[in-house]
This record gives C-alpha cells, structure tokens and sequence, in this order.
C-alpha cells in the first residue's frame, strides 16, 4: 500500500467514525486518529490474551495460598515429623554378604 492511499484510508476511516465532527475542508490530526486505532487495537489484544490465559493474578495467588496453607495443614497431622523416621527401614545399611 502506498503512503498516499494508506493516508486517504486513514481519512475515510476517520470520517466515518466522526461524521458530525469531519467535513470537506476541515484539518484532521492523524496522528491522534491513527494512536486511538492503535491503542484499541493492543486492548483488544489484551482482552484476548487475557481470556486466553485465563485466570487473574489475583486468583493465580489465592489458589497458591491455598494450596501452601493445606500442604501445612497435612505437613501437621503427620505422624512422623521427619521423612527419615520411618519404621520400616532400618537406621544402619546392611552389610555386604
């Protein structure tokens, strides 16, 4: 596309959208026409992307202390403290035979 037809877009684009404010002979700024588009378009980009990922940081961080206040909870109740007190392994290696 060449400059001049992408700048004649530009202004079609924006005189359909500003139909009360742009008319024949009137200045348009766009600069600021073509920074609004932008801008809509990276939100729309990030309300994909959003949706896409699906959960908020929010959510990602209750979920994770949720997840370590049961880990505690269970850590609690175990019968053993350490992971090497258990009763069914010898404390000594057996020798070689």
């Amino acid at each position: 596309m060449k400059c001049g037809q992408y700048m004649a877009e530009l202004c079609c684009d924006f005189a359909k959208c500003n139909k009360e404010e742009a008319r024949m002979g009137d200045i348009v700024n766009l600069n600021k026409f073509r920074k609004k588009r932008e801008r809509e378009e990276r939100q729309a980009e990030s309300a994909n992307n959003s949706a896409r990922s699906g959960r908020s940081k929010a959510d990602r961080a209750a979920t994770a202390q949720d997840s370590g206040r049961e880990k505690a909870d269970l850590d609690g109740k175990r019968m053993s403290p350490n992971e090497d007190d258990n009763p069914c392994e010898p404390d000594t290696p057996p020798e070689p035979a």
